[in-house]
């Protein structure tokens, strides 16, 4: 083969790798992330569990952002878009049941007709989680039908949030009985 047609193949190759890492380069960096941190993101003294796949960013606040690497966007703003915001308050929530019940009337009053409602828990702490299609229904977004909003307090210190597809809320969900609190 000629040098120069050498050249020009091997810069052809250099490009296609180099399109191809640039596509990747969130799944590339969560894989990065599991392998140096393993499956668990450091929150606070809390220690919650992160799928294959979803790539961490921490604030230095200490806000935590758990981004689903894995879904096909779509052509609407939010479509294939997952995202576990995770913070811990500087106090524990006094009362789990009054929290719930001021953020269901709010989201009733902001007009979100049927808030979803989950109570789960991990070690010895309890958690309720609160939303539904906020985007969709309360900002009117055309484009947000299936994102839903959840709103997650526990019983000590934990706030989670997640925003995404209606289909991948189970997903959310599996997390949180998995949580673990640092010793």
């Amino acid at each position: 083969m000629k040098p120069g047609r050498r050249a020009v193949l091997i810069g052809i190759v250099v490009v296609i790798l180099g399109y191809v890492a640039y596509e990747r380069r969130f799944e590339l960096s969560a894989m990065v992330w599991h392998w140096k941190n393993g499956d668990f993101a450091r929150v606070g003294n809390y220690e919650v569990p992160v799928p294959n796949r979803w790539l961490v960013r921490v604030e230095p606040s200490g806000l935590s952002f758990l981004t689903d690497t894995r879904s096909q966007r779509g052509t609407g703003s939010f479509s294939g878009i997952n995202v576990i915001t995770i913070d811990t308050l500087t106090t524990a929530t006094r009362d789990l049941n009054s929290w719930k019940t001021y953020k269901e009337q709010w989201l009733k009053n902001n007009g979100l007709n049927i808030p979803e409602e989950r109570s789960l828990s991990f070690e010895d702490e309890a958690i309720s989680c609160l939303g539904g299609h906020e985007f969709h229904e309360v900002m009117q977004l055309p484009d947000a039908t299936d994102v839903v909003s959840v709103d997650c307090r526990s019983s000590g210190r934990l706030h989670l949030m997640f925003v995404g597809q209606q289909a991948d809320l189970a997903l959310f969900y599996s997390i949180i009985p998995k949580i673990r609190k640092q010793k």
